[in-house]
């Protein structure tokens, strides 16, 4: 009886679409109780899969799976480690199904095995290089502005790579900046919280300074993380500041002296009378390094700031435009 109650409830969201539990409820005339141990049987089974977050948690099919060849022991580690994917459906996947999808959505299937083996010298020839974490990004803002006020500049892990889109860290950032998500958000500090605190350490810092979003939304992720991270630190405060309040982002300008306007003339620093050896100017991402370059000046030359230092959760690996999503 169970099992024709399930092959029921799978017909019909076949026919009709994913479906919320209390409808289905309704529909088949069972207890919630009833209902949710024949959807866990469905999702252990994979014929049915949870679409959104409560309390707007549907149901929908888990269509037949495309046979895709097997690859070998080390390809198959470097998907696990490194690839993720942001399905159009808005499911946040990694590993070998994050790249399972993406060739899939790509109709890259018959070069599978070709394409995993490029991800995998891609990934090769951008880290083998790497000796630490976080990773410095100096030379490359230093190459993008000739008269930088850094001190030093490490990020977490590139925003995204050459031919294969947005990293691991890449993907968990866009995705809580657009719409924050606790769980991602959770991830995003497991993978960043002690490279931070390292960073702290290292340059002795005597207190800190989180950029403050361009655009408003209700949660934001900078101020989440100082939350999060209970950082027992002065903290110097800027504001941004836009002239008619019209919001103009960073990753909305495409030339660099555009960034470095928008960041001159839109920060504020609020005046403080403390001076301090070295600050850390913390962002989600470095994409010219126009941002956390002009808060270092007006740092140097308006506050008592010697040194300072940048810290981003992303950056670019190449240019700044592949950061415009974030």
């Amino acid at each position: 009886m169970k099992t024709k109650t399930l092959e029921n409830i799978i017909s019909y969201i076949s026919e009709n679409g994913p479906q919320r539990p209390t409808d289905l409820a309704v529909e088949f005339k069972i207890s919630p109780q009833a209902l949710h141990a024949q959807l866990r049987k469905a999702i252990d089974n994979k014929t049915l899969q949870r679409i959104g977050q409560p309390p707007h948690t549907r149901y929908g099919v888990v269509f037949k799976q495309i046979q895709l060849p097997k690859l070998k022991a080390d390809l198959e580690r470097g998907l696990e480690q490194g690839f993720s994917y942001l399905a159009p459906s808005g499911a946040m996947l990694f590993g070998r199904e994050a790249f399972d999808s993406w060739v899939i959505a790509k109709g890259l299937i018959k070069d599978y095995v070709n394409i995993a083996k490029a991800y995998g010298d891609q990934r090769a020839a951008i880290y083998s290089s790497i000796t630490q974490y976080p990773i410095d990004t100096l030379p490359r803002v230093q190459s993008i502005l000739p008269d930088c006020q850094l001190d030093s500049a490490v990020i977490s892990d590139f925003y995204a790579i050459p031919q294969f889109g947005k990293t691991t860290l890449g993907n968990l950032i866009h995705a809580v900046k657009t719409a924050f998500n606790q769980r991602l958000f959770e991830q995003v500090v497991s993978l960043v919280e002690n490279e931070i605190n390292a960073v702290l350490k290292q340059h002795r810092i005597e207190a800190v300074l989180f950029v403050p979003h361009s655009i408003p939304r209700k949660r934001q992720f900078l101020p989440e993380l100082r939350q999060r991270l209970k950082l027992s630190l002065p903290e110097i405060q800027v504001e941004k500041i836009f002239v008619d309040g019209i919001p103009v982002a960073q990753k909305s300008l495409s030339k660099i002296s555009e960034r470095i306007d928008n960041a001159a003339n839109t920060l504020f620093l609020r005046s403080s009378n403390k001076s301090y050896n070295n600050v850390l100017i913390i962002d989600d991402a470095i994409g010219s390094g126009g941002t956390v370059n002009e808060i270092a000046r007006k740092l140097k030359q308006r506050s008592k700031v010697k040194h300072c230092h940048a810290y981003a959760v992303v950056g670019s690996y190449k240019g700044f435009d592949v950061i415009s999503a974030v």
